[in-house]
């Protein structure tokens, strides 16, 4: 039986892919800025690419409130149930 991956991971994949940055740079604790890729263009094309990943569509007053990777997790658990 194939287990399927946690949010968390999740997460963590689609922001190494869509930023090209070692696994050892991720932390939930990051946010925009804190890494050179992740500017206001990066935030929007990280946007994208996890909501194509788990298939929502995320409110932009929603966005407005993400300071850090852990948040993420936490607005694509919310959208999930």
């Amino acid at each position: 039986m194939e287990t399927k991956m946690d949010v968390p991971t999740q997460v963590k994949r689609v922001f190494i892919e869509t930023f090209k940055v070692l696994e050892t740079d991720y932390s939930e604790d990051l946010g925009p800025g804190d890494i050179q890729e992740w500017d206001s263009l990066g935030n929007v094309r990280l946007m994208q690419a996890i909501e194509t990943h788990f298939g929502v569509s995320f409110d932009i007053m929603d966005l407005i409130d993400v300071e850090t990777l852990s948040d993420v997790v936490l607005l694509v658990e919310r959208y999930q149930r």
